[in-house]
C-alpha cells in the first residue's frame, strides 16, 4: 500500500508539459531497458535452458512483469 501511495505521489508530481516536449526521451527510457532485460533474457534462456527463441523472448517480457525469485520458486 505504501508503495502505491509513493508512486502515486510521485506521478503527481510530473509536469505534463515537459514530458510532452520531451517525448522522444520519455519513449525511449520506457522501452529501451524493458526490450534490452528481454532480449538478454531470451539468449540466456536459449543457451542454459535450450529454450526456443521466441518462448525464450515471451520469457522475458513475462519476467518483466513478475519478480524474478517468484519465477525461481
Amino acid at each position: 500500500m505504501a508503495l502505491a501511495v509513493i508512486l502515486t505521489r510521485a506521478g503527481l508530481g510530473l509536469d505534463p508539459k515537459a514530458l510532452k516536449r520531451m517525448s522522444c526521451v520519455v519513449i525511449r527510457l520506457a522501452f529501451i531497458p524493458c526490450t534490452v532485460e528481454a532480449l538478454t533474457c531470451m539468449v540466456t534462456s536459449h543457451l542454459i535452458l535450450k529454450l526456443d527463441w521466441i518462448w525464450g523472448l515471451m520469457l522475458g517480457y513475462v519476467s518483466l512483469d513478475l519478480d524474478i525469485g517468484s519465477l525461481l520458486c
